[in-house]
């Protein structure tokens, strides 16, 4: 009927078993890892980095944006915690007030914010510390 090429004979007496037979493919290969495999995996370390620089980005691009808006007298507050009153405003540096006579020269990007500082007027009963401070001993 049908021809059949002429395979060579076994050289020796052993027979084929599981163990002695051609290794078949491997078992992971049957089960696939959940989203892709290492594809998957990749995928979702873009977005998560993706995502932590979008909003370091913009996070910076709000903070710029604030730094554009200072004018001198303005209240702010530096990273290292000082606060202090603009007296002079350049572009990478700012002159800043932080007691009478004492003016300090920072870097822009150390300006973390625009402080809220409510200013007590000369009639109000605490206006001063060393009253708080007497009030509070009495």
């Amino acid at each position: 009927m049908f021809l059949q090429p002429d395979l060579p004979k076994a050289t020796s007496d052993v027979p084929v078993t599981a163990s002695t037979a051609a290794p078949s493919a491997p078992a992971s290969a049957a089960t696939s890892a959940p989203f892709g495999g290492q594809a998957g995996m990749l995928l979702m370390m873009v977005i998560l980095f993706g995502g932590m620089f979008f909003l370091q980005w913009r996070r910076q691009k709000t903070d710029d944006d604030a730094r554009k808006t200072l004018k001198v007298g303005d209240r702010v507050l530096l990273q290292p915690g000082i606060l202090g009153e603009l007296v002079e405003v350049g572009e990478k540096s700012m002159k800043i007030k932080i007691a009478a006579g004492t003016v300090v020269e920072a870097l822009s990007h150390t300006v973390s914010a625009v402080a809220v500082v409510k200013v007590a007027k000369a009639g109000d009963p605490l206006s001063d510390l060393r009253d708080s401070k007497a009030k509070a001993l009495k």
